[in-house]
């Protein structure tokens, strides 16, 4: 037998029940630990925000002061970020040219630099768009030794732009003529020049015979002159029929002999050549010729109106050639004369 137990069948519910636990819930603990949290990022991003923006307008301001600076050193250049339209009248002046630019000086701090400012030819204007109502630039045609430059500036009045060049427009080159002189490649660099169709000292044929010639499209005559001392032999002459916006190709040719003379000096008149001076030691003292007389023909051709260009053609030649003159003296006599040409060592 078991011993009896009043309290055997008796529930201990006290030792069973759940344990509350005394003080905040875990919950309550995360609210408490990610709210102060969450208050320190939001914060630190609004202190972030309004940094970035001050230092923003810190060197907004400081740029804008800068540019101020700048503009008291360098005068009065208000600037609008409108851009203004520029039109400078050119006419025809800027046809046929290549190398178009236009550029303005630029100053960034120390540094000076050009810029190249976008333009387009409308019509009989140059345009540009510029930001700056009052303005200087530089105009830029051509390449090479036929290369120009012209500086212009705007100011803006009321609402109209004024345009005006300090230096002359380039002439008009509708038509350039690309040609070559044959034999300048075997002759001194500068020896040969050109003459006709406009050219001038600044046009000269290179050291292989080419040349670049700008025209204004209309119908010309073109030779080559070659040069030995003081004598100037010249070539033939080529008449050139220049197209408007295309480039002619033009050959022409020049004596590459030696050039030989008479040695005289003459001057053109309307019944003749007058001869003014006769060098010593020349063909032409060996042959009797004297101040005064007056040379009515050369080889046959009269040069009653004949001009010296002319009359060079007849007189120069090839050292050791033959020539014959007519000659009329002071008393009225006329003689013909045979006289061979001869190298001249003459002075300018």
């Amino acid at each position: 037998m078991e011993p009896e137990d009043d309290d055997s069948e008796t529930t201990d519910t006290e030792s069973y029940a759940p344990v509350v636990p005394h003080g905040p819930s875990l919950r309550r603990l995360l609210l408490l630990v990610l709210i102060p949290i969450g208050i320190v990022l939001l914060l630190a991003a609004v202190v972030s925000t309004l940094a970035s923006w001050w230092e923003e307008t810190g060197a907004m301001s400081g740029d804008r002061s800068r540019a101020s600076r700048s503009a008291s050193r360098t005068g009065p250049a208000p600037f609008s970020f409108a851009l203004t339209t520029v039109r400078c009248p050119v006419g025809r002046a800027l046809d046929g040219w290549d190398g178009l630019r236009v550029e303005q000086l630029v100053r960034d701090g120390e540094t000076r630099r050009l810029s190249e400012i976008p333009f387009e030819i409308d019509g009989t204007d140059l345009v540009i768009e510029h930001p700056d109502p009052d303005g200087i630039a530089a105009l830029h045609w051509g390449r090479h030794r036929n290369r120009g430059r012209a500086v212009f500036e705007w100011e803006t009045l009321g609402s109209s732009v004024r345009c005006s060049f300090q230096e002359p427009l380039p002439t008009p080159r509708n038509a350039p003529i690309l040609g070559h002189v044959i034999g300048a490649e075997l002759l001194p660099d500068g020896a040969v020049t050109l003459e006709g169709c406009g050219a001038t000292q600044s046009d000269p044929v290179g050291v292989d015979g080419s040349f670049f010639l700008p025209t204004t499209g209309e119908g010309c005559r073109l030779r080559a002159w070659r040069s030995s001392g003081v004598l100037r032999v010249p070539g033939p002459w080529v008449a050139v029929s220049p197209q408007s916006g295309r480039e002619v190709e033009v050959t022409l040719t020049v004596p590459t002999w030696e050039p030989a003379g008479l040695g005289v000096n003459i001057r053109p008149e309307p019944g003749g050549m007058r001869i003014t001076i006769v060098h010593e030691g020349t063909p032409a003292e060996d042959a009797g010729l004297a101040p005064g007389d007056l040379v009515i023909a050369v080889d046959g051709v009269s040069t009653e109106g004949m001009d010296l260009d002319a009359f060079l053609q007849l007189g120069l030649g090839p050292e050791g050639s033959e020539v014959e003159l007519a000659i009329r003296d002071a008393e009225g006599n006329i003689d013909v004369v045979m006289i061979h040409r001869a190298v001249l060592a003459l002075e300018p």
